[in-house]
């Protein structure tokens, strides 16, 4: 099993665990979610990336988030090996893909943020 998801699903009268893929990218996604100080028992657990969305939408912004990503996935999310962290604008929204690959299958996935 790799990890339960929410909400919980059931096929069959059985819960249904999420594939491997799905909770590597369920995993990622909560990670991003976190702002310091939000996991009392883990105080490190959180990107920062969120300050730094508020300021101007610009490459110095794109890099900082790139970076701080890169960071909390390899500190946080073991089961991959990060290739890249690309950041875009479409107008003022950044747009962030990660590019990584799964240890145990060696697949290379691509999460959209």
């Amino acid at each position: 099993m790799n990890g339960l998801s929410f909400p919980l699903t059931f096929k069959d009268g059985k819960l249904v665990a999420p594939s491997l893929e799905e909770s590597i990218e369920s995993s990622v996604k909560v990670i991003l979610a976190y702002s310091k100080g939000e996991r009392d028992f883990i105080p490190d657990f959180y990107t920062g990336i969120y300050g730094i969305l508020s300021q101007p939408a610009d490459s110095i912004s794109a890099n900082q988030v790139q970076i701080l990503i890169a960071r909390a996935l390899m500190k946080f999310e073991t089961r991959i090996t990060l290739k890249a962290v690309n950041t875009s604008y479409q107008g003022s929204d950044m747009l962030v893909s990660i590019i990584a690959t799964i240890n145990k299958t060696q697949k290379e996935i691509t999460i959209k943020i």
